[in-house]
């Protein structure tokens, strides 16, 4: 268990919910969705989540993104506003 502890640190919580803000901005941002949105095939949502590997618990980030113009659906999962999981 002791390597584990790690997770529980809040910067080491920071830096993961960081990551995925970045990641789902540069996915949504990526040359292949805006095809796939300029070629209207379908609407793709991309999701901010958090998986606790500890507790199995998801968190929402509220950082989700989807086509221009539609409202992103919502989610099963607790929205966040600072780091949560771990806890």
């Amino acid at each position: 268990m002791e390597e584990l502890l790690h997770l529980h640190c809040s910067a080491f919580q920071a830096l993961v919910e960081e990551n995925v803000k970045a990641n789902v901005k540069r996915i949504s941002d990526s040359a292949l969705i805006r095809h796939h949105y300029a070629h209207d095939q379908g609407a793709v949502y991309i999701h901010g989540w958090v998986y606790d590997v500890e507790s199995g618990e998801v968190s929402n980030l509220g950082v989700s993104a989807g086509p221009p113009g539609k409202e992103v659906p919502p989610t099963p999962f607790p929205l966040v506003v600072s780091s949560a999981f771990g806890k």
